[in-house]
């Protein structure tokens, strides 16, 4: 069985088409999805809370969803970004690991979860964790208040 199954991972994996890199600047819709020439990336792996979710308590609410996609605006300022496709995320988008000033500079999706912006999608990807927990010890970015991971907060909000 596991040998089939290897077998056909095997296959699905040598007749995927070839995949290109997409760079360029990148226009910033949110904590952890950009813009390349009108084509939207996630970024894979991670997930940030969306741009109208808040966080904190209900007497001090902020916006933690758009203090995300302004901590990745101002990390790739005035980069240009080179992304790898690694598939395509649950609703379509392409989903990539993307780099500030080109491959072999800062990933993205590493700098918003050591930061505190986003999260490690749990099995999805090793190495996002150690940052997470960093970021969490340090009490940075959205780990410095009460907030609801960004899939159940879209779940709540029927999306």
């Amino acid at each position: 069985m596991l040998k089939t199954f290897f077998i056909v991972t095997f296959l699905l994996v040598i007749s995927q088409p070839a995949r290109a890199d997409i760079t360029g600047k990148p226009f910033i819709v949110d904590g952890d999805t950009i813009a390349i020439a009108g084509q939207l990336i996630r970024l894979y792996g991670i997930d940030a809370p969306e741009n109208e979710q808040t966080c904190g308590t209900a007497e001090q609410p902020w916006r933690c969803g758009q203090e995300a996609g302004f901590a990745l605006a101002y990390f790739v300022t005035s980069n240009w970004v080179t992304c790898i496709e690694r598939g395509r995320a649950p609703d379509g988008e392409l989903a990539a690991v993307c780099f500030a000033g080109g491959i072999g500079g800062p990933d993205l999706a590493r700098h918003q979860v050591a930061n505190g912006w986003a999260l490690a999608l749990p099995g999805v990807v090793d190495g996002y964790e150690a940052e997470q927990e960093a970021a969490r010890g340090a009490g940075l970015g959205i780990w410095r208040a009460v907030f609801t991971p960004p899939w159940e907060w879209r779940r709540q909000q029927g999306r």
